[in-house]
Protein backbone atom coordinates (compact mmCIF):
# COMPACT_ATOMS: atom_id res chain seq x y z
CA UNK A 1 0.00 0.00 0.00
CA UNK A 2 1.43 3.48 -1.04
CA UNK A 3 1.79 6.12 1.37
CA UNK A 4 1.36 9.97 0.87
CA UNK A 5 3.14 12.44 2.90
CA UNK A 6 1.44 15.22 3.69
CA UNK A 7 2.17 19.03 5.51
CA UNK A 8 0.28 19.70 9.23
CA UNK A 9 0.99 22.50 11.43
CA UNK A 10 2.54 21.26 14.61
CA UNK A 11 2.81 24.25 16.26
CA UNK A 12 2.38 27.97 16.25
CA UNK A 13 4.80 30.80 16.85
CA UNK A 14 4.00 34.37 16.19
CA UNK A 15 3.48 34.58 12.37
CA UNK A 16 5.84 31.48 11.84
CA UNK A 17 3.99 27.93 11.12
CA UNK A 18 5.97 24.91 11.59
CA UNK A 19 5.51 21.93 9.50
CA UNK A 20 6.36 18.84 10.14
CA UNK A 21 5.73 15.53 7.73
CA UNK A 22 2.86 13.19 8.66
CA UNK A 23 2.44 9.94 7.10
CA UNK A 24 -1.04 9.21 5.86
CA UNK A 25 -2.06 5.85 4.08
CA UNK A 26 -3.40 5.62 1.17
CA UNK A 27 -7.22 4.39 0.90
CA UNK A 28 -7.78 2.03 -1.56
CA UNK A 29 -11.55 1.96 -2.57
CA UNK A 30 -11.22 -0.90 -4.81
CA UNK A 31 -11.74 -3.51 -1.75
CA UNK A 32 -14.36 -1.32 -0.29
CA UNK A 33 -16.68 -0.95 -3.22
CA UNK A 34 -16.43 -4.84 -3.90
CA UNK A 35 -17.13 -5.41 -0.03
CA UNK A 36 -19.97 -3.24 0.15
CA UNK A 37 -21.65 -4.36 -3.26
CA UNK A 38 -21.46 -7.94 -1.92
CA UNK A 39 -23.05 -6.84 1.08
CA UNK A 40 -26.26 -5.19 -1.25
CA UNK A 41 -26.10 -8.43 -2.95
CA UNK A 42 -26.59 -10.45 0.14
CA UNK A 43 -29.19 -8.11 0.88
CA UNK A 44 -31.05 -8.21 -1.63
CA UNK A 45 -30.79 -12.04 -2.18
CA UNK A 46 -32.27 -13.02 1.23
CA UNK A 47 -35.05 -9.41 2.01
CA UNK A 48 -35.54 -8.57 -1.71
CA UNK A 49 -34.48 -4.89 -2.10
CA UNK A 50 -31.05 -3.34 -1.82
CA UNK A 51 -29.43 -2.29 0.93
CA UNK A 52 -29.56 1.13 2.68
CA UNK A 53 -25.75 2.47 3.54
CA UNK A 54 -25.00 5.29 5.69
CA UNK A 55 -22.24 6.66 3.04
CA UNK A 56 -18.99 7.33 4.72
CA UNK A 57 -19.52 5.75 7.84
CA UNK A 58 -20.60 2.16 6.15
CA UNK A 59 -17.76 2.61 3.60
CA UNK A 60 -15.44 3.01 6.74
CA UNK A 61 -16.53 0.54 8.72
CA UNK A 62 -16.05 -2.38 6.22
CA UNK A 63 -12.29 -1.03 5.04
CA UNK A 64 -11.49 -1.29 8.65
CA UNK A 65 -12.68 -4.74 8.84
CA UNK A 66 -11.31 -5.51 5.49
CA UNK A 67 -7.99 -4.01 6.76
CA UNK A 68 -7.81 -6.46 9.97
CA UNK A 69 -9.30 -9.74 8.56
CA UNK A 70 -9.02 -9.51 5.07
CA UNK A 71 -11.63 -9.48 2.13
CA UNK A 72 -12.36 -13.30 2.28
CA UNK A 73 -13.15 -13.83 5.90
CA UNK A 74 -15.43 -10.50 5.54
CA UNK A 75 -17.28 -11.75 2.82
CA UNK A 76 -17.76 -15.27 5.24
CA UNK A 77 -18.78 -13.23 7.47
CA UNK A 78 -21.86 -11.05 5.62
CA UNK A 79 -22.87 -14.28 4.61
CA UNK A 80 -23.19 -15.86 8.31
CA UNK A 81 -24.96 -12.58 9.01
CA UNK A 82 -27.61 -13.04 6.47
CA UNK A 83 -27.96 -16.47 7.33
CA UNK A 84 -28.56 -15.85 11.17
CA UNK A 85 -31.81 -15.64 12.60
CA UNK A 86 -31.42 -13.35 15.80
CA UNK A 87 -34.23 -11.65 17.21
CA UNK A 88 -32.05 -8.28 17.67
CA UNK A 89 -30.68 -8.57 14.28
CA UNK A 90 -34.26 -8.81 12.93
CA UNK A 91 -35.04 -6.22 14.99
CA UNK A 92 -32.32 -3.59 14.42
CA UNK A 93 -32.44 -4.41 10.73
CA UNK A 94 -29.65 -5.77 8.73
CA UNK A 95 -27.29 -2.60 7.88
CA UNK A 96 -23.53 -2.85 8.23
CA UNK A 97 -23.38 -0.75 11.98
CA UNK A 98 -25.35 -3.78 12.88
CA UNK A 99 -23.53 -6.28 10.83
CA UNK A 100 -20.11 -4.82 12.45
CA UNK A 101 -21.98 -5.28 15.96
CA UNK A 102 -22.22 -8.91 15.38
CA UNK A 103 -19.07 -9.85 13.74
CA UNK A 104 -17.21 -10.81 16.88
CA UNK A 105 -20.21 -12.98 17.74
CA UNK A 106 -20.48 -14.53 14.34
CA UNK A 107 -16.52 -15.06 14.45
CA UNK A 108 -16.58 -16.61 17.80
CA UNK A 109 -19.69 -18.94 16.42
CA UNK A 110 -17.65 -19.96 12.93
CA UNK A 111 -14.87 -20.55 15.11
CA UNK A 112 -13.18 -24.36 14.23
CA UNK A 113 -12.22 -26.32 17.55
CA UNK A 114 -11.63 -29.79 17.69
CA UNK A 115 -14.27 -32.08 19.39
CA UNK A 116 -13.53 -33.52 22.32
CA UNK A 117 -14.93 -36.71 23.96
CA UNK A 118 -16.59 -36.32 27.14
CA UNK A 119 -14.30 -37.94 29.76
CA UNK A 120 -15.91 -39.70 32.85
CA UNK A 121 -13.69 -39.60 35.63
CA UNK A 122 -15.08 -42.15 37.12
CA UNK A 123 -14.56 -44.54 34.66
CA UNK A 124 -11.05 -43.66 34.31
CA UNK A 125 -10.24 -44.09 38.07
CA UNK A 126 -11.44 -47.32 37.69
CA UNK A 127 -8.97 -48.16 35.30
CA UNK A 128 -6.53 -46.64 36.32
CA UNK A 129 -6.27 -46.49 40.45
CA UNK A 130 -9.09 -49.12 41.23
CA UNK A 131 -11.83 -47.00 41.87
CA UNK A 132 -9.91 -45.48 44.75
CA UNK A 133 -10.49 -41.34 43.76
CA UNK A 134 -13.16 -39.73 45.91
CA UNK A 135 -13.66 -36.66 43.72
CA UNK A 136 -12.25 -35.39 40.35
CA UNK A 137 -9.77 -33.21 41.68
CA UNK A 138 -7.60 -36.12 43.96
CA UNK A 139 -8.43 -38.09 40.61
CA UNK A 140 -6.75 -35.26 38.54
CA UNK A 141 -3.85 -35.13 41.31
CA UNK A 142 -3.55 -39.26 40.85
CA UNK A 143 -3.33 -38.76 37.01
CA UNK A 144 -0.87 -36.07 37.76
CA UNK A 145 0.64 -38.63 39.82
CA UNK A 146 1.02 -41.26 36.72
CA UNK A 147 1.89 -39.30 34.07
CA UNK A 148 4.79 -37.49 36.44
CA UNK A 149 6.27 -41.33 37.20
Amino acid sequence: MASLMERQPCGQTRRLVRYHMVERRSTDAAPTRELLTYFDELHKEHLGERAIFNGGKDAKTVAELFHSHGAERVKELMRLFFETESDFVQQAGYTVGVFKSQAAKLMAQNRKQPKRAPVDWWDECKTHHGGSCISRYTHGLKMQDTKAS
